[in-house]
């Protein structure tokens, strides 16, 4: 089993490992199929500032994390190891808020970003083929309930079989049928899957997150075609799952704050995002050690 995330992912060397993968991945998948991406590899590495236009945007959520921080701050004490801790690894605390705005901000707005537009691509070439599948169609024509229903099944049968596939006691040939019919299940499920896939993200996700967001980004949502839209939700999803180690403040804090990056990356280019992300995290460090030093005092 995995262990749970305790730490920033920028203070692993996986992170690094997988941005450098990611990388080149884009690369490939670019020079393989140039006419999927809708924007030069890189197009937001640019700068557009202008106080005026940045007034504009919805800049005053930076200010959600900081207040929370300081309230925290206010109402509660650090134990004396917690006090020491912190007044300790200060330094690395402060370098963390600056590899987290540069890498975090490459890696989820840019590079994970790009990837999941092949992705989604993918998706729905898979989704225009098995389109023209009568059982496929026939199948999304059920209410939700029932599709619901069939996923779960098909999920609980494939598990079920197998199971009896690698149970060593019923001979080869009953394990070969049920390995052949786990195959089956799981087959049908993914076409279910990316059937429904593009459905839950034009129906639902698009909607919700464009009016959960005051429609900052429905350009990038709703004139860019699902696919980049997907996009954008998908990796904005990856990145506050990244702070899950936070707590659901945690979780929900970061998923705002990611979209709000992406607004400014879209409208202002990508080193004002990172930029604006290590300031962020360097101001909550910032308000951690001086509550730490001011308790020791």
């Amino acid at each position: 089993m995995a262990e749970k995330q305790t730490k920033p992912a920028v203070n692993t060397p996986e992170f690094y490992v997988s941005l450098i993968f990611l990388f080149l991945v884009l690369l490939v998948l670019n020079w393989a199929f140039p006419n999927v991406l809708p924007f030069e590899v890189f197009e937001f590495f640019k700068w557009e500032f202008s106080w005026g236009t940045f007034l504009k945007t919805p800049w005053m959520l930076l200010l959600f994390g900081p207040v929370l921080a300081l309230i925290g701050a206010a109402s509660t004490r650090y134990s004396p190891i917690q006090r020491y801790k912190i007044l300790r690894e200060a330094g690395d605390d402060f370098w963390t808020s600056v590899k987290a705005g540069i890498f975090e901000e490459i890696s989820f707005r840019w590079l994970l970003f790009f990837y999941m537009i092949f992705i989604f691509t993918g998706y729905e070439h898979l989704h225009d083929w098995l389109s023209t599948i009568s059982l496929m169609t026939a199948f999304m024509s059920w209410p939700w309930w029932a599709i619901l229903l069939a996923v779960i099944f098909l999920n609980f049968a494939a598990a079920i079989c197998f199971a009896i596939a690698k149970d060593k006691d019923v001979g080869c040939t009953i394990s070969l049928i049920f390995l052949v019919w786990g195959i089956l299940f799981v087959l049908v499920n993914g076409a279910i899957t990316v059937m429904i896939t593009k459905w839950l993200y034009i129906e639902a996700l698009i909607p919700f997150t464009n009016w959960i967001t005051a429609g900052w980004l429905s350009t990038q949502l709703t004139e860019y075609g699902w696919i980049v839209a997907a996009a954008i939700i998908s990796s904005n999803w990856r990145f506050g799952s990244g702070h899950i180690y936070q707590g659901c403040v945690g979780f929900v804090n970061s998923w705002v704050l990611g979209m709000l990056f992406f607004f400014i990356m879209f409208n202002f280019g990508l080193p004002l995002a990172i930029l604006l992300h290590a300031l962020y995290d360097i101001v909550l460090t910032f308000i951690q050690y001086t509550d730490a030093l001011l308790e020791s005092v």
